[in-house]
């Protein structure tokens, strides 16, 4: 009885003592692979949103990405010849555009670094798809890696639309 209870307090202050320490067990559905394969997602696609809101806020990371001038019409109306248009038999006119503004854009390389992630984070996905479980850290991931090229686009659009 007395070896019993000893191996009880014994594992009771062990317990509290990870406790003390921060050390968790992973959430149910979590494993390690499905954690490194979710980390890394993670880590990919909140550098290239990083990158991404970088722009947004005027900041060139050169590599990560890359200027791009928005395009309105010359104020007064200007119009200036294009090529010859064989079906009017005659040469057409065009309204002269003029660069408005030049806002930064996620890279290729930057999209494709958050698509890499997000590859990841399906990878972790499906892992815990396998085993009936749902991976929190791969989901997060896999979101994360497509957050990146949603903000571009939805950032190239809206400056289009302003200008």
């Amino acid at each position: 009885m007395s070896r019993f209870l000893y191996h009880r307090i014994l594992e009771r202050e062990r317990r509290e003592a990870r406790r003390a320490a921060g050390v968790r067990w992973p959430r149910r559905g979590d494993w390690l692979a499905t954690l490194l394969l979710g980390t890394l997602a993670m880590g990919l696609g909140l550098v290239a949103l990083g990158a991404t809101l970088a722009g947004i806020a005027g900041i060139a990371l050169e590599p990560w990405n890359q200027p791009r001038d928005v395009l309105t019409e010359a104020k007064p109306r200007q119009y200036e010849e294009s090529s010859w248009d064989p079906e009017l038999g005659r040469k057409d006119w065009r309204v002269r555009l003029v660069v408005a503004t030049t806002i930064l854009v996620p890279s290729p390389s930057c999209v494709g670094v958050a698509l890499v992630g997000a590859a990841f984070g399906l990878a972790g996905f499906a892992l815990a798809l396998r085993r009936r479980r749902l991976s929190s850290v791969s989901v997060a991931g896999l979101l994360s890696g497509y957050v990146c090229p949603i903000v571009g686009v939805a950032y190239e659009f809206v400056m289009n639309l302003l200008y």
